[in-house]
């Protein structure tokens, strides 16, 4: 991400952080209703679900300026999403609904600039996470 893309988030993030919880519900109701076949992979109450999905997204936010300190969290994350059986395709998924849900609350959409930035933040997060189960098995070797 440019320095620039990194800002751009930062800043439409921190317009979004006191509605932050309504935002993680408008994912996972979008998320169901779209892809009703991903609601077995939470097995949680959906608003505390909501809540940690909120709270990741704040933490890798925040620290997108200090990516050392976002790789052991994207890592762990990772594996585990590999355990619960998300696959490429989910992620995906979850990339288009979350600039959804994120969007102003005023329903304008976001500009372009805006947009392909945080397409950019989802990117490098989809990245690290899928990379993660790789990087395992090469340490077990």
């Amino acid at each position: 991400m440019t320095p620039r893309q990194i800002m751009l988030v930062q800043a439409t993030f921190e317009q979004s952080r006191a509605r932050s919880r309504i935002i993680g519900e408008r994912f996972y109701r979008r998320l169901f209703s779209r892809y009703p076949e991903l609601r077995a992979l939470f097995t949680g109450d959906m608003q505390d679900q909501a809540g940690k999905l909120i709270r990741i997204v704040a933490v890798l936010v925040d620290s997108l300026d200090r990516p050392n300190e976002t790789a052991d969290i994207l890592f762990e994350l990772g594996i585990r999403h590999q355990v619960y059986g998300v696959r490429i395709e989910h992620y995906r998924a979850a990339g288009r609904i979350f600039l959804w849900a994120i969007k102003p609350s005023d329903g304008n959409p976001f500009s372009t600039e805006i947009k392909q930035a945080w397409m950019a933040f989802y990117e490098m997060i989809v990245e690290q996470m899928v990379e993660a189960p790789r990087q395992a098995l090469q340490a077990q070797a």
